[in-house]
């Protein structure tokens, strides 16, 4: 099978756990500890992104970042680059649903895979990108 192909499959496959932790968190947050919404949002996005992180570091784009300030700094740019992905899909649904009055579940199908495959390439050519020797 084609590299880049496994290598995507991987990415997506880590993708959906991260989002599902992101959920489980959420719920336990909200329902066990009782924390706000906010709150609960926040703590569980960041740790369901610093999961994502390490998944993508180990299994999908194994070999960059292996030094520690290295890997320091792309875990700021990869949750910065969350943010800002997650900024964009925000605005793409109040634009398309809010705005132009469109179908919200197709904007938001397109909207996360958008983001998604951003996110991919950034991963791929920015955060993870293996140091020259």
């Amino acid at each position: 099978m084609n590299k880049n192909f496994t290598q995507f499959i991987k990415y997506v496959f880590y993708g959906v756990i991260a989002a599902l932790i992101n959920t489980l968190l959420y719920a336990l947050f909200t329902r066990i500890f009782e924390f706000s919404t906010v709150i609960s949002t926040a703590f569980a996005w960041l740790l369901a992104n610093v999961f994502a992180f390490f998944c993508n570091q180990i299994f999908v784009f194994p070999g960059a970042n292996k030094k520690f300030l290295q890997l320091i700094l792309a875990l700021l740019i990869f949750l910065f680059s969350r943010l800002i992905s997650g900024l964009g899909d925000v605005l793409t649904m109040f634009f398309f649903v809010d705005k132009q009055k469109l179908p919200d579940i197709p904007i938001k199908v397109f909207s996360s895979a958008f983001f998604g495959f951003i996110n991919y390439l950034l991963g791929k050519f920015l955060i993870f990108k293996k140091p020259k020797n």
